[in-house]
């Protein structure tokens, strides 16, 4: 199956909100077994078209960031979408009922995620839009692979083929 792990990063009001009309959209980042690309500027023909391009969503909390789509635009009722916390829900018996990807990955022995944004950056006041794109983009890209490998080791506890 021809698979799109997918990340938002957006402005932290509210957690994030998408429903807030305080926050905006920061980045978009997509990973495939082939390619990576991170979006910031939101040219939502070649969103569209990369995600047209896949049968299966990947998110971890994918409900966030499926509104996140939906807010500008992006069409996403013909694919299929894998949300990794809810997997994880159903895995522990509905005893972990909002895991984080900081969580799981531990569980699995997968690593965690990059503290830097939130220790330097968020944990200081400073907003999503704010932080370099540089380190943006390093722990967007950590988050994509921690998801990536989360679905893998869920796959195997399910018994379905990644």
């Amino acid at each position: 199956m021809n698979v799109l792990v997918l990340d938002v990063e957006t402005t932290i009001s509210n957690k994030g909100n998408p429903f807030d009309l305080t926050n905006k959209l920061v980045c978009i980042g997509m990973k495939n077994p082939y390619n990576q690309i991170i979006f910031y500027q939101f040219d939502l023909p070649d969103i569209q078209a990369w995600i047209n391009e896949h049968q299966l969503i990947i998110a971890f909390n994918a409900k966030f960031d499926l509104h996140w789509l939906r807010k500008i635009g992006i069409n996403i009722s013909k694919i299929k979408v894998w949300d990794c916390q809810l997997a994880e829900f159903l895995l522990s018996n509905q005893t972990m009922k909002y895991p984080s990807l900081d969580e799981v990955a531990a569980l699995y022995g997968l690593g965690s995620k990059i503290d830097t944004v939130k220790l330097e950056f968020w944990d200081k006041g400073i907003d999503t839009d704010q932080i370099p794109r540089d380190i943006l983009s390093e722990y967007l890209t950590q988050d994509l692979v921690l998801t990536q490998q989360i679905y893998e080791e869920q796959c195997k506890l399910f018994g379905v083929k990644p």
